[in-house]
């Protein structure tokens, strides 16, 4: 989007409050998933580990999703961080799974004790097959406010309205619901939404000691 190669792009909610310091893109849009405009992350660990509170993950292994990742990531991060844990001494191992599905996977399978993941992912891990009966929420973050829809700064005014609308008319019509009913995550429609929805991932990322990161 930056060197103008692509015009739009779906962010998440810590990608793009990343890339928006950039000052090439701008919102104009916010993904609505199953009716919400907000999500939140949570760590979960298997019933029959024995872990009841986050105290008893010291020494643990750990999965967060990537670095990048809001629910996976830097939410978990903050919350660990404002209980007085420094996540790099706490845990004997954190890993990066890649994906929200890969970190369920890790701890169904026990190649880590707990991780994080975002509160919808356990429903959609259930519509692909995979049995999270298994597992419970130890934690849960803050609310995150679902992907960000932004376009590159030099898009054409006119353009950037024209799919502005079309994408929060989205859900209105229904050919619109048919092209929004088969998405894997539940996207149930878009609203208009403006970059300062996005501070209180700012002020996460902040606590999360990330605030500078690129």
């Amino acid at each position: 989007m930056e060197n103008g190669s692509v015009d739009i792009g779906s962010f998440s909610p810590f990608a793009y409050v990343d890339a928006a310091r950039g000052g090439k893109i701008r919102i104009i849009a916010q993904s609505i998933i199953e009716g919400k405009a907000t999500y939140r992350g949570i760590i979960v660990v298997r019933k029959d580990s024995g872990l009841k509170t986050i105290a008893d993950l010291k020494g643990t292994r750990f999965a967060f999703v990537d670095p990048k990742s809001a629910s996976g990531y830097v939410y978990p991060r903050a919350m660990l961080i404002e209980k007085g844990i420094n996540p790099e001494a706490f845990f004997k191992e954190t890993i990066f799974a890649g994906s929200h599905d890969k970190v369920i996977a890790a701890v169904l399978e026990g190649r880590v004790d707990a991780g994080a993941i975002y509160d919808g992912a356990l429903g959609v891990a259930q519509r692909s097959g995979v049995s999270t009966a298994n597992l419970i929420t130890l934690a849960s973050s803050d609310s995150i406010p679902h992907d960000a829809i932004a376009v590159r700064v030099g898009l054409d005014e006119a353009l950037a309205k024209r799919i502005q609308l079309a994408l929060i008319n989205l859900d209105k019509s229904e050919v619109g619901r048919r092209v929004i009913a088969n998405s894997k995550k539940k996207l149930t429609g878009h609203v208009i939404a403006e970059d300062k929805l996005f501070d209180v991932v700012r002020r996460t990322a902040k606590i999360a000691g990330m605030s500078q990161t690129h």
